[in-house]
């Protein structure tokens, strides 16, 4: 997983984020702006037409809260457009497909920005605009090779197959926000185990002696008993503070407070790195371990024939962050000629989790 993301699905990371806004540029979606100031009654009143219509099926919707809580208010002066998630998706889709969706595909395309181009025409296929045939046959055909996450791969792809022109498509993703108050039904527990709190057992109560924050980059001058966030020495309710389930070092006093500071902490959790699969080659994906618990050699993904793992658990905890780099495509054929479809000849062998 990237730093600062929150998820495995498109549009759940800064990286995503930052892109949309660069995106937003190269649109000129001042022209749209200019429109809706014109004449502001007739565009503001169908947008509060919208939300009302989007309230009654809030229930349904996997909305982007987060994203909306950093728009801009309903006020002319801070009127705030976006590609991704917009409050004005029927000018947006005019504006799109009156060339400029076409021309910024082939800006994109020519300057091999694969992921980008994705983003952009999930923004499109989102607002309803028309994709014409020979787009989507090229994204078909390389959309698999342009490094997206694992579940917002999968979601492009059927989108892809599934999109019919002048239909909004929803991709929206859950905001981080959300997802830490939420959970995500498309992860286990175990795959995102740094974005979760726990209670500190007794006797393994965080101090300068047993914790190596500090001593690494002072975590930004937080004392090590504190909340790594506000500071505070208890949460809310009273209780002690929790600690983080993916180093199990630095102590929060609520789930907000630990996603204040994700983009700190992350630099130096250890929960956080192993999903960026920073692991060496010759050691286990997920822990590290340099051979399996019982002494034996570390066995291999059977699909890439690349990375290392000491048990099938930690395969499982840590495939989400590998399957975009697990190259199925390129192993998959040898191994049907060998007649062994899935497996590896050899006793170094760890059957793909799936």
């Amino acid at each position: 997983m990237l730093q600062g993301a929150w998820g495995y699905d498109l549009f759940q990371s800064d990286d995503d984020l930052d892109t949309i806004c660069l995106l937003d540029e190269s649109a000129d979606l001042n022209k749209v702006k200019e429109k809706i100031l014109a004449d502001p009654a007739k565009y503001f009143f169908k947008k509060q037409l919208a939300k009302a219509k989007e309230g009654d099926s809030a229930g349904d919707s996997d909305i982007d809260m987060d994203h909306k809580e950093g728009t801009a208010s309903d006020e002319p002066d801070d009127l705030y457009l976006t590609l991704y998630n917009s409050d004005y998706p029927d000018l947006l889709q005019q504006h799109l497909d009156g060339g400029v969706f076409i021309r910024m595909f082939k800006d994109l395309r020519d300057k091999g920005r694969g992921n980008t181009l994705c983003l952009l025409t999930a923004c499109a296929m989102q607002l309803g605009c028309q994709i014409s045939d020979w787009c989507r046959q090229e994204l078909v055909a390389s959309y698999n090779k342009c490094r997206l996450p694992p579940v917002g791969e999968a979601r492009f792809g059927k989108a892809l197959l599934e999109y019919r022109n002048g239909v909004p498509y929803p991709f929206n993703s859950k905001g981080l926000n959300l997802t830490v108050n939420t959970g995500n039904p498309h992860y286990q527990e175990s795959e995102i185990t740094w974005m979760r709190l726990e209670k500190v057992p007794v006797g393994e109560e965080i101090t300068q002696q047993n914790t190596t924050i500090e001593r690494i980059w002072g975590d930004f001058n937080r004392p090590v008993d504190v909340c790594g966030n506000c500071g505070a020495q208890q949460c809310e309710d009273g209780s002690d503070l929790k600690r983080c389930a993916g180093c199990k070092e630095r102590l929060y006093c609520s789930r907000f407070c630990q996603k204040a500071h994700t983009p700190r902490h992350s630099a130096l959790c250890v929960g956080f790195r192993k999903a960026r699969e920073e692991q060496p080659d010759d050691a286990c994906g997920n822990c590290g371990a340099k051979e399996a618990k019982d002494g034996n050699a570390l066995k291999r993904c059977s699909r890439c024939k690349e990375r290392n793992y000491c048990s099938v658990e930690c395969q499982k905890e840590h495939y989400p962050a590998h399957a975009s780099k697990c190259k199925a495509t390129a192993a998959e054929p040898k191994e049907n000629e060998d007649g062994n479809a899935g497996r590896v000849q050899g006793l170094n062998v760890l059957q793909t989790w799936r």
